[in-house]
């Protein structure tokens, strides 16, 4: 059965991630669009199984995401597999510790170098970007992570920009073709300063986040 014919899967699983939002998810968030408005469109051939696929295994990565970006990065998901693009979340939040150990690859560790960013300069490390990476089998029960089609990633750009998400495939310095972030003009050094004033609480810069959006 195509998902065409089947909302429901999609409509339980969405509903629960806007439910996690709470107050977030129901005021406008962002680009003047509210969630339940945005064009989840299911007209590809992808089954629903393959497409819930993807989603289930979006989930470990999305643990401890801006709430925000975790609904549009599940609703990105979906609208990939209408391109027949099988795309899943494969890294959410990072800690300082994780970029520092990333950022030493290929330059006091072995191995290539895969980051300019060093702990405190990526938007991992306050839950506000997540990097998607294609299913290279869909036909295979699980997720089997692949990087190898290049072209597929292109695509990721023009659907995050309809749902209020930044690509960094449009990055010059850096140019990060799985990465998505959304921080609603925050720079990264108000992110640092509000996160170490406030004890080193995300909340508070995802406050600042939901301000900015709301504004």
């Amino acid at each position: 059965m195509s998902h065409g014919q089947d909302y429901n899967f999609l409509r339980a699983q969405l509903a629960q991630a806007t439910d996690e939002v709470g107050a977030v998810g129901r005021k406008t968030v962002g680009d003047g669009v509210r969630f339940n408005a945005w064009k989840v469109s299911l007209e590809g051939s992808m089954t629903n199984d393959e497409v819930q696929t993807l989603l289930d295994g979006s989930e470990t990565a999305l643990i401890g995401v801006y709430p925000v970006l975790r609904v549009r990065v599940l609703t990105l998901i979906t609208n990939l597999t209408n391109e027949e693009l099988p795309f899943a979340a494969f890294m959410g939040i990072r800690t300082f510790t994780q970029q520092d150990v990333l950022w030493a690859q290929g330059r006091t560790t072995p191995g290539k170098i895969v980051t300019n960013a060093k702990g405190g300069e990526s938007w991992h490390q306050f839950g506000l970007a997540v990097d998607l990476v294609e299913d290279g089998d869909i036909s295979r029960t699980g997720i089997q992570w692949s990087w190898s089609d290049n072209a597929a990633y292109l695509k990721i750009g023009t659907a995050a920009r309809l749902i209020g998400l930044e690509w960094g495939g449009w990055w010059k310095a850096f140019v990060d073709y799985p990465h998505v972030q959304l921080v609603a003009g925050l720079s990264l050094a108000e992110a640092n300063k509000i996160y170490a004033d406030a004890g080193n609480s995300l909340e508070m810069v995802w406050a600042e986040v939901d301000r900015r959006l709301a504004a």
